[in-house]
């Protein structure tokens, strides 16, 4: 009996709320792509009996922020994108081109990538690693006590601060099943 009320109610909130709201979200949509993780989004809300209102209109709202570049983007910080990478390594330096034209599109790309990853951090989706003066000092000084050692000093290595997904982030890659948008290399 509680589960058949338990379905019935989800089956309402579906039909009343989620369902026309996505309607409404399909039918704005101007990019393609975008349409698919729209219907993966109410695929998720009904599979995972998602019966909070305002939690799925969070993720559509963020979704609807979110160009298909900067999801695309996205991806490439989740977990499932870094096993398929881990999967079929390549070495990928990319140096500055030394002609001054090809220097500037480099640049551009740098910037826009930049811009990407500010709107991602913005929106909470990543974390780009930034941190006050204060755990930057402590963070260096770890480090440099992890570099010296009983017997003197060792080879530094400070590390770079990583760029990784939220765990709100993390969700937004499964609500929406962003690896539709990109393509992963098979096995």
């Amino acid at each position: 009996m509680m589960i058949e009320q338990n379905n019935r109610l989800l089956d309402e909130f579906i039909r009343k709320k989620a369902f026309p709201f996505i309607l409404d979200e399909l039918l704005e949509e101007h990019e393609e792509e975008k349409i698919d993780l729209i219907i993966n989004g109410l695929e998720y809300t009904y599979k995972n009996e998602v019966r909070e209102e305002s939690k799925m209109l969070v993720y559509f709202d963020v979704l609807r922020e979110l160009r298909v570049d900067e999801l695309k983007r996205l991806f490439r910080f989740s977990q499932c994108y870094r096993d398929s990478t881990a999967r079929h390594p390549k070495l990928s330096i990319t140096l500055p081109p030394e002609d001054p034209g090809e220097r500037e599109k480099y640049r551009e790309k740098q910037s826009y990538e930049e811009y990407i990853d500010n709107h991602l951090e913005s929106l909470g989706l990543i974390d780009k690693g930034k941190r006050n003066l204060e755990e930057t000092i402590e963070t260096i000084y770890k480090q440099i006590g992890e570099m010296i050692d009983a017997r003197g000093a060792r080879r530094p290595r400070l590390t770079k601060t990583e760029t990784k997904l939220t765990l709100f982030g993390s969700h937004f890659v499964k609500y929406f099943e962003l690896v539709s948008i990109i393509e992963i290399p098979a096995d």
